[in-house]
């Protein structure tokens, strides 16, 4: 698979653009380099359009080649072939007009119609935002009597409930980020999506004594998932919602009634931050440590619209004290 005098292979470019990943600005941070989630989701895109090449019977396409014919097929297989969730899909629509005109500034040929190309996303009324309610959560701190295992599943699960971070940087958590404060302790994470270094507090009981003598095990991601799953099956938090699991038959999400402890994953630990904080604790306090940098998205993170009423009572209490 070469390149013409005009045009490039959109594998090809994709290849092309991994192997400078180093020197490319992070839009994020504004820094040099991207990070390695950015490259694996790269990666992922290429291996995408090499199956979607062998599907369609082709050897390459040429970014010249690139007419709506094109993007409209990748489209309609990734969705009715592959089942991709549509935010998924809107993604990799996203990062495939990135790379494109990447290679358009480079000085490769490429077809106008690539200018169009357009994401999309899920609709707001098909997600199933997944939290934890405070009561929830006290029935997990009551645990008690179990394996050895389960008991450090339910620790981490605990600190992801109260500090807000990525699963990526919770399960990296290590001794020399717990300082002592006046009241509590302090938890110094970096995030590495972000690149941001942020000290979360705590005073509760439980995390004081843990993260003290850092009584926890490390843990990998996939482990910590499923596990997580038992411990709140055992919290007796089985209520039926409306959710997606993944079928084993089709590896794809499917929309049903399950048990809420089936429905949990990583990532509700820290929408459970988020949710149970909204309203009580300046919004721009709990983006910081989250690590959203825009309103919307924050409130879009945890189904939420902007409260108009909560800005004009802010305001009246400045104005009339």
């Amino acid at each position: 698979m070469g390149v013409s005098q005009t045009s490039i292979d959109i594998v090809e470019q994709i290849e092309n653009y991994i192997r400078s990943s180093m020197l490319r600005k992070a839009n994020r941070t504004g820094g040099i380099g991207l990070s390695i989630n950015t490259i694996r989701m790269y990666r992922s895109l290429s291996l995408i359009w090499s199956e979607y090449l062998a599907f369609s019977s082709r050897s390459s396409i040429l970014l010249k080649d690139f007419n709506r014919e094109i993007i409209e097929g990748f489209s309609f297989w990734l969705i009715y072939h592959k089942k991709y969730a549509l935010n998924y899909v809107g993604q990799l629509l996203k990062i495939t007009k990135t790379i494109i005109r990447d290679a358009h500034k480079s000085g490769y040929e490429v077809h106008p119609y690539t200018a169009y190309i357009e994401s999309f996303t899920q609709p707001s009324e098909h997600r199933r935002i997944i939290t934890l309610t405070g009561d929830e959560i006290k029935q997990i701190e009551s645990l008690s009597n179990l394996s050895p295992s389960l008991e450090n599943h339910r620790r981490w699960m605990l600190i992801g409930l109260n500090v807000g971070q990525r699963v990526s940087d919770l399960l990296q958590l290590k001794p020399n980020q717990i300082r002592q404060a006046k009241e509590g302790l302090y938890i110094d994470f970096y995030q590495k999506k972000t690149r941001k270094a942020i000290t979360v507090g705590t005073k509760h009981p439980l995390l004081i004594g843990w993260l003290s003598n850092f009584e926890l095990r490390s843990i990998s991601d996939q482990s910590f998932n499923r596990g997580l799953k038992e411990v709140a099956k055992k919290a007796g938090i089985d209520e039926r919602i409306e959710g997606y699991i993944i079928d084993p038959l089709t590896k794809r999400r499917s929309l049903g009634l399950y048990p809420k402890y089936q429905l949990l994953s990583s990532h509700s630990l820290r929408r459970s931050f988020a949710t149970l904080h909204y309203g009580k604790v300046p919004t721009p306090l709990i983006m910081e440590i989250t690590g959203h940098s825009k309103e919307s998205t924050f409130l879009s993170y945890i189904g939420r619209t902007r409260n108009k009423d909560h800005i004009a009572d802010a305001f009246l209490d400045f104005i009339n004290p």
